[in-house]
């Protein structure tokens, strides 16, 4: 009898678990960035209704997201187009989609945004930099076709952040729907999305580390969910957190609670995690948090979000902490912009500007001045770059509306990136603007009601309210600059450029835009030769090692790449890469910088050696080498020219690892090599020889990390070197080459274009199909190039 009963409560057990595992189909997530039509309201005839059903497009384009409305020429963007265009896009919504939750999401539309479902108008957005969310569960006929239309204004606009009229902006807005959109379709009874809600710290997940260290730390998970079926619903919610092994490594249970019809409820539930592995720019672990939803005993949702385990603190000394040990921000700013096809990048041209930033040895960046692609950041927790997530703004400030706009921001941004590992701080303040008292108080504000459980490090421009304080370095003046400056915890935020471009000038951008460029500023082309180039980085030099000289706890250079401006008809060139993403000399100053012990499986790292040279007669004889070695020794044609230890100079006293100095006597033509050694050993090496008569070209692709995806929208930058018989660039050739491409993808730029110091670029956008394509490059007189390339679905 005995043996009876235990075998019915076994089964009892059994049952009860096999009807707690069913599934009804938890939420697919689909991207929508397939099968558009576009075309701009000036193609249009008469007077267009393009929301209505049965509007022709016929003589629309097909298009992919991301997607810019206008293809803008690499430079006088100052030019770019502004105006209203739309996408139109019909899709058949599956029956099975009948009595579910079907939402659209986008990422990000320049910038004011009126959207019709079959006709009907169903939603109106303003901004362009942050996303939002439509429930289209009953606006939609499913089994039918069903369309959507999409009108887009990016034209001045002082109501809608950054608000700064575009002929007077340090950046270009640019257009079209330029981040990806998704479908996402949930069970009635769901896990809510965090933009959509507008709930104050709530929606969605939000997950916060109440306690972070090596033997232990405690992960607390928010957990929003809403009830739309047509009974109550009891839930409750399994939440585990996995390693990269996908091994369950901590887990907890909720408890049940009931949930009236059109209800909501937030669970919360601490995990404990024993020896967790804690993120940090040298080794950015993720774990993935994933819930499990449970409503009346069968699984309704899952949801997965990455996750690193970390503390950003600043500590009494006005330093930066991460868990617990004091770090120095080793930063730069970006502007998120390609060139022709403005902010239209896909997810991995976005990873490809990550691991770039990564590879020169930066730990830290600003995103200044508006939030960037949620890809972008993704990358950034991959790769341990610590971040600044900034509001949009600059050097404007509107009306209530405007104001209003501007906290909304600030909310959504909060909202959108409060679960990265990366972000540390939070720029809730309009960058370089004359700020209420009132205003900032409130920014500060809404950063604590935003998180109530765990302190978000706020910060601005101006030293007042903010946690920490971020001047240019040329808010200050020479020759102390911010050396002297005691009262907060502060970063130099920008350096680098304008200090040496308008010698303080002040804020005043449009009148010295046409400033007489002379030997002293940082802004140099890539195409601007030895001299101008070698002036750039000493400028970064100086200005970094006397920021070293001041109390704060990190400096952000200005800027990573070139970039184009509303206000002025040049590219803004004191990027330490050029617009087309090719390194100049100051790239491999930073990268210098780094610890040539730590080597990383993820981007570049180590030792290195840089010559700063391209070794022509009209070189500088007084060469410099870039080296995190102890020693380097200098080769020409085989003969040791001197092997010496790395020493300080005035301007490199702070500095990690000065830069290597050798006087050569003469030129003569050859090959360079330098050789970085530690302890004795030999650890880098570069070489760099005179080039003769460019006799070919050669072809090559920067994938950094990432293969071309043939998703229509992935983009790589072609470069075409023109070189002699041995390969050697000629850094002085400017011939116009031609590309061509056979397969399944096109050139987004010109297709002739010329040489800039010896390279010309090509920017190659992946068409929708796998396979081989082929580009190839001529000019007159020399060896076609040719570079067979692989896209991957």
């Amino acid at each position: 009898m005995k043996k009876t009963i235990i075998s019915t409560f076994s089964l009892l057990f059994l049952i009860l678990h096999i009807t707690r595992a069913q599934t009804i189909e938890p939420r697919e997530t689909l991207s929508f960035n397939s099968n558009w039509e576009f075309s701009k309201e000036e193609n249009l005839q008469g007077t267009p209704k393009p929301y209505e059903q049965n509007f022709n497009t016929k003589n629309w384009s097909k298009v992919v997201l991301p997607h810019t409305a206008n293809i803008e020429p690499m430079v006088l963007v100052n030019r770019q187009w502004q105006g209203n265009c739309w996408y139109k896009k019909t899709f058949t919504p599956a029956l099975s989609w009948r009595n579910k939750k079907v939402f659209i999401a986008f990422e990000g539309a320049m910038q004011v945004a009126d959207i019709w479902i079959n006709g009907a108008k169903a939603f109106t957005h303003q901004g362009g930099y942050l996303p939002f969310t439509i429930d289209l569960s009953k606006l939609l006929k499913f089994g039918a076709p069903n369309t959507i239309t999409v009108k887009l204004n990016n034209e001045d606009n002082p109501q809608v952040p950054p608000g700064k009229p575009l002929k007077e902006l340090d950046f270009c807005y640019y257009s079209g729907i330029y981040r990806n959109v998704n479908l996402i379709i949930t069970n009635s009874v769901y896990v809510t999305d965090a933009i959509h809600e507008n709930k104050v710290a709530g929606g969605g997940v939000f997950i916060t580390y109440p306690k972070v260290a090596k033997s232990s730390a405690t992960l607390n998970a928010r957990v929003h969910i809403r009830n739309e079926q047509r009974q109550g619903a009891v839930c409750d919610a399994k939440i585990e957190l996995l390693d990269q092994d996908s091994k369950v490594v901590a887990k907890a249970q909720t408890d049940t609670e009931t949930i009236a019809i059109g209800n909501d409820f937030t669970f919360d539930k601490d995990l404990t995690i024993t020896k967790p592995r804690l993120w940090h720019p040298n080794h950015p672990y993720l774990y993935t948090l994933r819930i499990t939803l449970y409503a009346n005993n069968k699984i309704v949702d899952i949801l997965t979000q990455k996750t690193g385990i970390r503390k950003f603190e600043i500590d009494e000394d006005k330093k930066f902490r991460i868990n617990g040990e004091p770090l120095y921000l080793y930063g730069t700013n970006r502007h998120q912009e390609y060139p022709y096809i403005g902010n239209a990048l896909s997810d991995n041209a976005q990873y490809r500007d990550a691991r770039k930033i990564k590879d020169a040895g930066i730990n830290f960046l600003r995103l200044s001045p508006y939030p960037q692609s949620p890809a972008f950041l993704d990358a950034c927790d991959e790769l341990g770059i610590i971040v600044t997530d900034c509001i949009p703004g600059w050097q404007f400030f509107g009306d209530k509306v405007f104001e209003e706009a501007s906290y909304q921001n600030a909310r959504e941004m909060i909202r959108r990136d409060r679960n990265h590992a990366c972000i540390a701080t939070w720029e809730v303040s309009l960058n370089e603007t004359e700020m209420p008292g009132n205003f900032m108080k409130k920014m500060v504000s809404i950063a604590s009601e935003e998180s109530p459980n765990q302190k978000l490090i706020t910060s601005g421009w101006i030293d007042d309210y903010y946690d920490i304080f971020t001047p240019a370095r040329q808010h200050a003046t020479a020759p102390d600059y911010w050396k002297k400056y005691k009262k907060s915890a502060f970063l130099t935020a920008e350096y680098g450029d304008w200090e040496y471009y308008a010698q303080n000038a002040g804020f005043n951008q449009t009148e010295f835009k046409d400033l007489k460029e002379t030997e002293r500023t940082s802004r140099q082309l890539r195409g601007d030769g030895e001299k101008r180039l070698l002036q750039q980085v000493q400028n970064f030099q100086e200005a970094h090692n006397d920021n070293l000289h001041s109390a704060n706890l990190g400096d952000a250079f200005w800027v990573m790449y070139d970039y184009n401006r509303g206000y002025a008809p040049d590219i803004e060139s004191s990027g330490v890469m050029d617009i087309v993403r090719l390194p100049k000399f100051t790239y491999y100053f930073y990268q210098s910088q780094r610890n040539p012990l730590f080597i990383s499986k993820l981007y570049n790292s180590g030792a290195m050696v840089k010559i700063a040279s391209y070794w022509t007669p009209t070189s500088s004889k007084n060469l410099t080498i870039y080296s995190n070695c102890q020693e380097v020794a200098l080769y020409l044609n085989g003969k040791l020219i001197e092997r010496k230890k790395a020493q300080s100079g005035k301007y490199s006293d702070k500095l990690k690892y000065p830069p290597y100095n050798f006087n050569m006597a003469l030129f003569k033509a050859g090959t360079l090599k330098a050789v970085g050694y530690i302890d004795g050993k030999m650890v880098a090496t570069d070489l760099v020889s005179t080039p003769k008569n460019a006799s070919k070209i050669v072809l090559y692709a920067d994938f950094s990390g990432k293969k071309l995806k043939a998703d229509g929208a992935d983009a790589v930058f072609v470069y075409a070197k023109i070189c002699d018989a041995k390969g050697n660039v000629v850094s002085d050739a400017v011939n116009v080459i031609s590309f061509k491409v056979i397969g399944n993808a096109k050139i987004s730029s010109p297709k002739k274009l010329n040489a800039e110091a010896g390279i010309a670029t090509a920017l190659l956008q992946a068409g929708l199909k796998g396979g081989s394509v082929q580009v190839e490059a001529t000019a007159k007189g020399l060896q076609k190039g040719i570079l067979k390339i692989q896209l991957i679905k």
